[in-house]
């Protein structure tokens, strides 16, 4: 019941250089490799991936490699498809990675989460501890939400998240809350 070697691939991360008097203090960090699966799963494992790329201090072009070593199965195809296409297009790592996440999460799967934030209660057998962690996945799953944009426009600006759902027609709950504040 061992796990398969393949599934992780483990990052060593150096900690404290070495010096004359002591060795280089390094810290293991494992990640599996992306098979596919939901959108939620694709959210999750993305902020794995950017914390890992934070702590190595990887470069856009190295971000590139890792994420093509990182993504395995039918997937591969399709994310290096992309990538093809972004090298040709001359796109950076991070239009790069948007078009990837497009690729797994539906643009209307905000509501999906928001409807999830607003509903979310603590469980009878859950610790309050581990409905905090939840309830912050769910933000940052939020946050991290591929979203089509044009190249003028920022993540913190207001409108991105004032189109209407596709599904619903309705706008997110987050920006009307935002408006009414106003």
């Amino acid at each position: 019941m061992g796990r398969n070697e393949d599934e992780y691939v483990t990052y060593t991360i150096v900690t404290c250089q070495e010096s004359a008097t002591s060795p280089a203090d390094v810290a293991t960090m494992k990640i599996k490799r992306f098979r596919g699966g939901s959108s939620k799963d694709w959210l999750t494992w993305s902020m794995q991936f950017r914390s890992l790329a934070k702590r190595k201090g990887w470069r856009a072009d190295q971000l590139s490699v890792q994420l093509l070593t990182l993504i395995d199965g039918d997937l591969l195809r399709e994310v290096e498809r992309i990538a093809s296409d972004a090298s040709s297009k001359g796109l950076t790592f991070e239009d790069f990675y948007r078009e990837v996440g497009l690729l797994l999460v539906p643009a209307d799967y905000c509501e999906d989460l928001d409807e999830e934030l607003w509903t979310l209660t603590k469980r009878r057998e859950e610790t309050v501890q581990r409905c905090t962690a939840r309830l912050r996945q769910l933000a940052q799953m939020y946050a991290d939400l591929p979203r089509i944009r044009k190249p003028s426009q920022s993540f913190n600006n207001v409108d991105i998240f004032a189109a209407p759902c596709r599904r619903t027609g309705r706008t997110s709950s987050r920006a009307a809350e935002f408006r009414m504040r106003r």
